[in-house]
């Protein structure tokens, strides 16, 4: 690891000199490896001696947590090092850290922003229009799925800038469901039961549900014990398994719905229906997976 201060290198009659500062691009190679504290030990470096790309990422790994104590006191002080020298990435992660007024947006948009080709530790997606959406301190394999989820929901919702659109809605919340990310499975199933952004398909819709209901996502379940209740979506109706799982939403997400659909639940099954469902129910903890018993009965995914 180079810890000589950055040095100007001229070489005799060369038109041009050449500027580089230690420990960058090894801490590129380590932070790639899964090396984080060798990354941050070469990042400090680097950022001493001036490097904005390093004081940015430096700055992310205080602020993630990654081969260095979480420390939000340093994160800001680096980043706000990156950010005088005009670096975009850690501006933006500044001005979105604090309630933005109108002064500070003014202020942002008047800067100028030097532009880099060096790794960092940023998300970057682009989107339908061809503009690109930076996500400062997020990684793609790290964040990726989460951010891609509220992508979807910016879409769905037509909200903080983006068009109401939900056929692109529906394509962030496939990207982030095919990386097993449980919201966004369960809102793209709500968009292929009502055919919205995507053709109406139950099958893809109660497979979705049943994935995310698995992972444990609330609105899953809930919409997975609807349907054994009516015996829909391709689900044969099981009164029992459908209370097992409105029961397990009312009792630990607080879902206003799943309460209301308990109670209705409880007027059509018979005695003997409801013990059994209050039986299993209690075998099925919050930090758990549901037991073998309702897996056996719930069957295999459709």
């Amino acid at each position: 690891m180079r810890v000589a201060p950055p040095l100007c290198v001229f070489a005799l009659l060369a038109i041009s000199s050449t500027c580089s500062y230690g420990g960058f691009d090894e801490g590129v190679a380590a932070y790639r490896a899964g090396n984080y504290q060798a990354a941050f030990k070469e990042w400090s470096v680097a950022a001493q001696q001036g490097d904005v790309d390093a004081q940015y990422n430096l700055g992310c790994l205080y602020l993630r947590g990654e081969g260095v104590a979480e420390n939000g006191a340093w994160a800001l002080e680096w980043l706000q090092r990156a950010a005088d020298q005009g670096d975009l990435d850690a501006s933006t992660w500044l001005l979105l850290s604090k309630p933005i007024t109108e002064d500070l947006r003014k202020q942002f948009f008047s800067r100028k922003f030097t532009p880099t080709d060096k790794f960092r530790l940023t998300f970057v997606a682009t989107l339908s229009d061809g503009n690109l959406h930076r996500r400062p301190c997020k990684t793609d394999a790290s964040d990726g799925a989460e951010i891609e989820s509220n992508l979807g929901m910016l879409y769905e919702k037509g909200i903080a800038g983006f068009p109401q659109d939900d056929t692109q809605a529906a394509e962030w919340y496939r990207r982030a469901s095919e990386r097993d990310f449980a919201d966004a499975q369960t809102r793209l199933a709500f968009l292929y039961a009502q055919g919205r952004g995507v053709e109406k398909n139950q099958v893809e819709a109660a497979r979705l549900f049943r994935r995310a209901a698995e992972q444990g996502n609330a609105f899953a379940q809930h919409a997975l014990g609807i349907m054994y209740a009516t015996g829909s979506f391709g689900y044969n109706k099981d009164l029992v398994a459908a209370y097992v799982l409105v029961s397990h939403v009312a009792a630990y997400a607080s879902i206003e719905l799943s309460s209301r659909d308990l109670a209705k639940l409880r007027e059509l099954l018979s005695p003997d229906q409801l013990a059994e469902g209050e039986r299993l129910a209690g075998k099925w903890q919050k930090e758990i997976r549901w037991s073998p018993e309702l897996a056996e009965r719930i069957g295999p995914p459709h």
